[in-house]
């Protein structure tokens, strides 16, 4: 299964029970990262339980091929289904991901971040071409994306932002989803809770590098 880039966000909120294994690829480090730990958290009731989630590095899956599927094949102690979240090259994965799907994932979850693979690779197909499978390209945010996480943010935290703020913060921000989300949330920590954020507030904080430092929010506060 193919996500399309619309359909992102409804995949992530609620993904089909059919889907037993997501494939996160493309050029943004960051939003790979965030929509793995946003599946792994949907399936593991704690992400750092030996017990029932597995973690692999490309580096070891390449050296054993069976290592994926013979850990999807472990029983998950303390939840319903063992999760296996495996990070690395898409070269490096491809050969333990095929092993995998070759055998029953019913009682496992995969989620693959794999890095250095565009939406041609193999691995993308293999995944897009399965029923059980998902692949999600992750890139560069758009205008629309950056407000979605901007929004969220002042939100969470009943922070009041004008419109013009607001375009300034998504015209200086977006090349990696984490670095955007990490000066939004240091702007966040600019306003407080239930603050407010103006043109000329996020225009000195962020400046002409589009960064906001620590000293930064400490001169605001003072």
């Amino acid at each position: 299964m193919k996500v399309a880039t619309r359909q992102i966000k409804g995949f992530l909120s609620a993904i089909p029970q059919n889907i037993n294994a997501v494939l996160l690829h493309g050029n943004d480090l960051g939003m790979i990262s965030e929509y793995g730990a946003k599946i792994a958290g949907q399936v593991a009731p704690d992400i750092d339980d030996v017990f029932s989630v597995t973690r692999l590095s490309g580096e070891q899956v390449s050296g054993d091929p069976a290592l994926i599927g013979d850990s999807a094949q472990s029983v998950a102690m303390t939840a319903e289904r063992r999760l296996v979240w495996v990070r690395g090259k898409g070269t490096e994965l491809l050969s333990g991901c095929k092993t995998a799907f070759s055998q029953s994932l019913d009682s496992a979850f995969i989620v693959v971040e794999a890095t250095d693979t565009t939406s041609r690779h193999a691995l993308v197909k293999l995944f897009e071409n399965a029923d059980h499978a998902a692949a999600v390209g992750c890139y560069a945010d758009s205008a629309a994306d950056l407000g979605a996480v901007l929004k969220e943010i002042t939100t969470r935290d009943g922070i009041s932002i004008d419109r013009d703020a607001a375009a300034l913060v998504i015209q200086r921000l977006g090349s990696d989803r984490a670095a955007s989300r990490q000066e939004m949330e240091k702007l966040a920590l600019l306003a407080g809770p239930g603050g407010s954020l103006g043109y000329d507030d996020v225009a000195a904080a962020l400046g002409d590098s589009g960064a906001l430092t620590t000293t930064d929010i400490a001169m605001a506060a003072a």
